[in-house]
């Protein structure tokens, strides 16, 4: 019974075809998502290196790796906030053609 499951869950998984949203391409939503699943598989990566150097590494396998991942992914949580974020503003200056950055913070007076 659970391979019939997994194997329709499998057919189902295969046959859905994504369907373009209505936002834009390159969402705000969709950069962080990515920065996600990036950091949670180099997080993974890392923990799953860390067994290297256990004495026993069969014990603490999955901690490890389960908590490489979820580091990973709290990391790539926050750098795609700092990526959609205007905080940071680049200016050319028009004499020498040269890119300028600065750090602005917009803070609301009521």
């Amino acid at each position: 019974m659970k391979k019939v499951i997994t194997i329709i869950a499998a057919i189902i998984c295969i046959a859905m075809v994504p369907q373009k949203s209505m936002a834009m391409s390159s969402s705000s939503l969709q950069i962080i998502g990515e920065d996600c699943l990036w950091g949670f598989a180099i997080g993974a990566l890392v923990g799953a290196t860390t067994l290297a150097f256990a004495n026993d590494p069969g014990d603490i396998a999955g901690r490890r790796i389960a908590q490489g991942a979820s580091i990973g992914t709290i990391c790539g949580l926050g750098f795609g906030f700092y990526e959609i974020a205007p905080m940071f503003q680049s200016m050319e200056d028009p004499v020498t053609k040269e890119k300028r950055y600065a750090f602005s913070i917009t803070v609301p007076i009521k």
